[in-house]
């Protein structure tokens, strides 16, 4: 329901603290966190890394599956891993998850190409038997990615 306020993330926090207990777990372990050699984090990865976040969003786009799979070692990461689901991905974002903390990139409001896999790439098949292609939208986008694009 795109009516709904309550469907729609806070976007007066990062998306590390749109959970408030996982943002308590955050902060006591930032607050307890005693290393001669590493200061306090908040975070154990980074919300917003090129080769992380941009290259997990953008795999199904040149030149960025290329550069995914040489962090592979030539070949696309295992499908569970991959970017393959708008909804599931919110679910890991903003879960009890302490290494999903990912920000959207720009993509998301203006090029619907990253969601669809025009390349054809052979991006596996994930645990559950699903066979990754373009990624699984909400139902509000009724399979379009240019719809979804244009309401974000």
């Amino acid at each position: 329901d795109l009516n709904d306020e309550s469907n729609f993330r806070d976007l007066t926090k990062p998306m590390g603290a749109l959970n408030p207990q996982r943002l308590k777990e955050f902060i006591e372990r930032f607050e307890s966190f005693d290393d001669a050699m590493i200061p306090p984090f908040m975070y154990g990865s980074h919300y917003s890394t090129s080769a992380g976040v941009v290259l997990h969003f953008l795999v199904r786009m040149h030149p960025f599956a290329s550069l995914h799979r040489q962090l592979q070692g030539g070949h696309f990461d295992v499908a569970d891993r991959l970017f393959s689901s708008v909804s599931r991905t919110w679910d890991m974002c903003t879960g009890q998850s302490a290494a999903e903390v990912k920000e959207l990139t720009p993509e998301w409001y203006c090029n619907p190409s990253f969601l669809k896999n025009t390349n054809q790439f052979k991006l596996g098949t994930s645990q559950d038997g699903e066979s990754l292609g373009d990624v699984i939208l909400p139902p509000w986008a009724k399979g379009s990615p240019e719809k979804f694009v244009e309401v974000m």
